[in-house]
């Protein structure tokens, strides 16, 4: 995930930044995995911080555009974030004050303007709510502790930091190699007609999936058929490697108490009792309450009656947690013309029971393709 949001800064039909929030708590390994991922980029285009200041973005002589801006914790953002904000939605910094001419003591006026096209932000944070107005323009995911990927690292920490750096610096050329080009999705139609339209936050979950598609495209530009126009074209290899990254991409969305909450309703087919529901969490009248309050601010429960014998009706059903179709079906859809009403996939169910799986939640998937270059 982290990777394709980096490599998106070089789309060139994508005018706007991005960026990435890693949330998880102390030690978890969130700058573990932004120091591996940062590892296999061009440095040139990495610039790390620790703190920025009010101004520091807007009075720079050098451009931003497409550069990837590293601030280690969300903190050290805060002075700045207004700015950071602006330069990733409008693509340029603009800046106009007046200022005091050193040899003729008159005070003049003077403009500077920053291009931050394709300007991407990395940062992490333990902070469990982020920021509405900066969340939009981010993607955000939870890291929790996992054993496994604990044992990897203790073994990556071994390893001979000299093989290590070769290891990265082939990345670090293939990174370099890859062309700012534009992307082409053959079945967006397909997503667009099947994608929520509920809830607000759809709309940006719709523009982040396609932004990663686009990303995995580039990243195997070398290996994708490129159109008339000479846009690199997505395959539904790049909408498969979204599509499992699914959990990942979705699961900061929810509070993990409320999603625990959900995934027990749709285990009883989507409606149960208050009473039910306690019985089965665990958990006081009051600590229910407070998740269910939280469920129906987002629109992902109804409920009917008062008391422990109220009906809860999750609203929306699997699609709201993971909305994306199966790869196969907008494979068989790609040549379909657009339809508003288009049903959704008969196996959702057994598709929302394997992605709910622990592995898939806490692991992104290896994706092997011969012949690419990184």
């Amino acid at each position: 995930m982290a990777k394709l949001i980096i490599t998106g800064r070089k789309l060139l039909d994508n005018k706007t930044g991005t960026g990435l929030i890693i949330q998880g708590a102390s030690s978890v390994g969130k700058s573990a995995l932004v120091e591996s991922v940062l590892a296999t980029v061009d440095p040139k285009d990495v610039e790390k911080f620790t703190r920025m200041t009010t101004n520091f973005l807007l009075y720079r002589s050098e451009p931003l555009a497409r550069k990837v801006l590293v601030v280690f914790e969300l903190p050290g953002t805060k002075d700045a974030a207004m700015t950071i904000r602006t330069g990733l939605s409008e693509c340029k910094l603009k800046i106009g004050t007046v200022e005091k001419n050193t040899r003729t003591g008159q005070i003049g006026i003077r403009e500077n303007e920053i291009d931050a096209t394709g300007m991407v932000l990395i940062t992490t944070t333990t902070r469990t709510k982020i920021d509405f107005e900066l969340g939009t323009r981010v993607i955000v995911i939870s890291l929790e502790h996992n054993p496994d990927l604990a044992r990897k690292a203790y073994y990556l920490a071994i390893k001979e930091s000299e093989e290590t750096t070769e290891e990265m610096r082939i990345w670090q050329i293939a990174d370099s190699l890859l062309q700012p080009v534009g992307v082409f999705i053959p079945y967006a139609h397909v997503i667009a007609s099947c994608f929520p339209t509920d809830q607000e936050r759809f709309l940006r979950d719709f523009k982040k999936i396609l932004y990663l598609i686009k990303a995995s495209a580039l990243l195997h530009q070398y290996q994708r058929p490129k159109n008339e126009h000479g846009q690199v074209i997505a395959t539904i290899d790049d909408y498969r490697i979204v599509y499992e990254l699914q959990p990942l991409l979705f699961e900061a969305v929810f509070d993990p108490k409320v999603k625990e909450m959900l995934d027990i309703i749709f285990e009883n087919g989507g409606k149960m009792s208050k009473g039910e529901l306690q019985d089965i969490l665990q958990i006081s009248k009051w600590a229910l309450n407070r998740r269910l309050a939280k469920a129906k601010e987002q629109e992902l429960v109804e409920i009917e009656g008062r008391g422990r014998y109220a009906t809860i009706i999750a609203s929306g059903g699997i699609n709201v947690l993971y909305p994306l179709l199966a790869p196969s079906e907008v494979e068989e859809r790609k040549n379909i013309p657009l339809c508003t009403n288009a049903p959704r996939p008969e196996n959702a169910e057994e598709l929302y029971k394997k992605m709910v799986q622990p592995s898939l939640h806490h692991t992104a998937p290896t994706h092997q393709n011969k012949g690419v270059i990184v």
